[in-house]
């Protein structure tokens, strides 16, 4: 089961586990929406780390879901721990498609993130 939460430091914690497909996307960016919402109202930026060391897949409607919701979360800043190297690879090409590879960077481990997160 996917989890989310903001953390006090105002990031948003994500944690994507199992196999993934458009519905498990889907429902943890419904369960996304009301953090990234305060933290617009509040005039911060939208900070996340996404750990991916528990993905184990995901099919192609899933990759299609994680590029829709990625251009309507568009971080400031995403960090992304934990990918093997195949799903580094192709979530590369996500970034890619949104034109937001400058504002997501792929660290293998969390203080990596967190240091360029808060930088």
């Amino acid at each position: 089961m996917n989890t989310v939460s903001l953390g006090p430091d105002n990031i948003i914690m994500a944690a994507y586990v199992g196999d993934q497909t458009e519905d498990t996307i889907t429902q943890t960016w419904k369960e996304t929406i009301p953090m990234v919402k305060e933290l617009r109202d509040k005039g911060l930026p939208i900070k996340v780390i996404l750990d991916l060391s528990k993905l184990t897949g995901q099919n192609s409607s899933a990759r299609r879901a994680a590029r829709d919701v990625l251009l309507q979360l568009a971080p400031d800043k995403m960090a992304v721990i934990g990918a093997n190297t195949f799903i580094r690879y192709l979530a590369g090409f996500i970034f890619k498609a949104t034109n937001m590879e400058k504002n997501i960077k792929q660290f293998p481990e969390m203080k990596d993130a967190a240091a360029w997160i808060n930088s």
